[in-house]
């Protein structure tokens, strides 16, 4: 995680009903350690649940206040004094009532104030940040599926108007048929093509999913308990300041830093043990055995190495104090573990999702730069050869062809682009009908429908470029496997000169469809252009 990433997460922090859960759960649990029950086991349970009571019931009211101040804004870096303020209450309102209900208490009042504040920033900061990636998360997903969204519906609304534009013109060719009329479509055409196709086919491509998503944190917490992906290097130093802290509200100062010392230890190399265990095995009790043995084994470790030091240690023996940290030490590696996998799995949702973005915009790219404007401009070169030569019959074929590919829908046209390989190639052959003779021959053996997609596109861009920039009149390409398992493009034209090359979208398409390059070889009675696209495909 980045320090920018880091610092988003704190700023969006906010209450929440999980925030509430969890400390709930957390004051009752330290009530159970701070509180002395042996006396009074129901007085005692009295103390701790009034005091839990009274502290949760502040933070939900704290949370309404903080809603009808800031509305959905979130309070941020405010969470954690006000934790702290929430744990210092919590703490006065135990004493309060345990010197009522005369039940002792474990440690100075000023101890139990610190450790309980300290408490209550380290939990509801954790849960904080765990609801703000949460919210984050919904908040970048829903921006990338909105733009993918986008996507179809700009390029929708600006191929509608440029049909539009073209409609008028070829309505007005086909009610005054004559060679300025003609010429004027295809002036038309070609403009509309400058200036709204071609710009939008580089937008799309440079400036290169369904339903909201959900926590699952049932399906994450089992996932993170049997995979064991503890992340030790944030765990293990926050366990040892919490023991010091929680360590100096029961024991004293010296004992606190002897034991949080020999427990911060004792979990490190435990963890680190448990890790490379489970990495050799398979089965999912692995994980969770190695999670019950890596929170007991430290608290017996250090309780015997308190004994042996000549602290009276008593972690495993008064009060069910050994218990208690077994279950508080086994819950923190199970929601750092969840927390962990969490992140990586939403992480790993929007890179997917980042990705379909950017597949969407070349899809919708490639087809208004390959499929539409070849189409287009096949057209176009028609109907000025149809007004040099005077020829009403082949402009009349223009238009009607021209009136077609103006009424079909752009949604259908767009999926019949990306059908198929085959049905792409026949599309290509179709489009350059009557300026150019267009045989493209597909690799017969060849399995992986997306790279011999990649390996149409890239034919398509080689016949534009033969047919615009060089005035070929006669393009073969054959599509044919190559030794390394990708798929090589040759392309044969009869005209001696080069396709032009520079920095347009042709140009970053054949790129990244090729990132060899294309070869050129001149011939007496024309050029080759050979071009190698590999198995791995471009994500």
């Amino acid at each position: 995680m980045t320090s920018a990433q880091a610092l988003r997460l704190v700023t969006s922090m906010r209450i929440s009903p999980l925030m509430v859960a969890v400390y709930a759960v957390v004051s009752l649990v330290g009530g159970l350690i701070v509180v002395d029950s042996a006396g009074s086991p129901w007085e005692a349970a009295l103390v701790y649940v009034t005091a839990t009571a009274a502290s949760v019931a502040l933070l939900v009211i704290l949370g309404a206040v903080a809603h009808r101040i800031q509305g959905p804004r979130p309070m941020g870096v405010l969470l954690l004094p006000v934790a702290a303020l929430l744990g210092i209450a919590r703490a006065v309102a135990l004493i309060v009532v345990a010197a009522h209900l005369h039940v002792p208490v474990n440690g100075s009042p000023v101890s139990v104030v610190v450790s309980s504040g300290f408490s209550a920033i380290v939990w509801l900061g954790l849960v904080g940040v765990l609801v703000a990636g949460q919210d984050a998360y919904r908040e970048d997903y829903r921006a990338i599926v909105q733009k993918v969204a986008s996507i179809d519906l700009d390029a929708d609304l600006d191929v509608q108007q440029m049909r539009s534009t073209i409609s008028t013109a070829a309505a007005a060719a086909a009610n005054a048929p004559s060679p300025e009329e003609w010429s004027r479509t295809s002036q038309a055409i070609r403009s509309e093509i400058s200036l709204r196709l071609r710009p939008l086919s580089h937008r799309l491509w440079f400036g290169a999913p369904g339903e909201e998503p959900h926590a699952r944190w049932l399906r994450v917490v089992r996932d993170a308990t049997t995979s064991f992906s503890v992340p030790i290097a944030w765990l293990v130093p926050l366990w040892g300041a919490g023991a010091l802290i929680g360590g100096i509200a029961l024991f004293g100062v010296t004992r606190a830093i002897v034991a949080a010392a020999l427990s911060t230890a004792a979990l490190l190399a435990a963890l680190l043990v448990a890790k490379s265990v489970v990495a050799h095995f398979t089965k999912p009790i692995v994980g969770v055995v190695a999670i019950l043995l890596s929170s007991l084994l430290p608290i017996l470790a250090t309780d015997a190495a308190m004994t042996l030091l000549g602290f009276d240690s008593s972690l495993t023996r008064s009060s069910g104090l050994g218990l208690l940290l077994w279950l508080a030490l086994a819950g923190m590696i199970v929601l750092a573990a969840s927390a962990a996998l969490a992140a990586s799995d939403r992480r790993a949702v929007l890179a997917a999702a980042a990705a379909a973005q950017t597949t969407t915009g070349e899809r919708v790219s490639s087809y208004l730069h390959n499929g539409l404007q070849s189409e287009l401009t096949g057209l176009a070169m028609q109907l000025d050869g149809a007004a040099r030569s005077d020829d009403p019959v082949a402009a009349r074929e223009a238009l009607e062809r021209l009136a077609s590919l103006l009424t079909r829908s752009f949604s259908e046209d767009l999926a019949s682009f990306h059908e198929s390989p085959s049905a792409r190639a026949a599309r290509v052959a179709e489009a350059w009908r009557g300026i150019c003779d267009v045989r493209l021959d597909l690799a017969p053996d060849t399995d992986d429908e997306a790279l011999l997609a990649r390996a149409v596109t890239a034919a398509e861009e080689l016949i534009s470029n033969a047919v615009r920039h060089t005035a070929a009149s006669h393009v073969e390409v054959t599509i044919c496997p190559a030794a390394c398992g990708g798929l090589c493009v040759v392309c044969r034209t009869n005209s001696p000169g080069e396709t032009a090359t520079g920095s347009g979208l042709g140009t970053h398409l054949l790129s990244a469809i090729a990132p060899g390059g294309v070869t050129i070889t001149h011939e007496a009675r024309g050029s080759i252009y050979s071009l190698l696209i590999p198995a791995s495909p471009r994500v």
